[in-house]
């Protein structure tokens, strides 16, 4: 069973969204487990590594996916701050670090109706404690997956 890779990534688009640093290390391994899986005489060790493989691969992703997740909850609790009167600059500055499109939508709504321009930007240079945080848990998740 071959697992995708990045050479057979169709367009230039969905290449570049793959390639940030914990696609690169799932590509890394995908490659490692097609060698694998190419050879025609496969010992029970290289079955046993394809399985370690696959379970780095799969870790890579749960770790991705609660990240996105984490995103999304974010900007759900955001806009109910909003329509409870939160203050628009500070909710600005809480979109720090997320980078989606539902974020960037957010961003330009809030701009719209009043937020100050130099809250976003103050989102946006990541000085607020909440990218700060957020960026320290991305490098602890990349040390682990260093350590599959």
């Amino acid at each position: 069973m071959r697992l995708e890779s990045e050479s057979n990534i169709e367009s230039n688009g969905e290449k570049e969204q793959l390639l940030n640093e914990w696609d690169i290390k799932a590509l890394e391994l995908v490659d490692q487990y097609n060698q694998l899986d190419s050879k025609n005489d496969k010992t029970e060790r290289d079955y046993d590594k394809m399985i370690e493989i696959n379970n780095k691969i799969e870790g890579i992703y749960e770790k991705k996916e609660a990240l996105d997740e984490f995103d999304k909850k974010s900007l759900k609790y955001m806009e109910k701050l909003l329509k409870e009167g939160a203050d628009k600059d500070f909710i600005a500055l809480g979109l720090a670090g997320i980078d989606t499109p539902q974020a960037w939508e957010m961003r330009e709504k809030l701009l719209q109706e009043g937020a100050s321009k130099g809250y976003i930007a103050l989102g946006l240079a990541g000085d607020d404690t909440t990218f700060v945080w957020r960026e320290i848990r991305k490098k602890k998740a990349i040390r682990e997956l260093g350590e599959l």
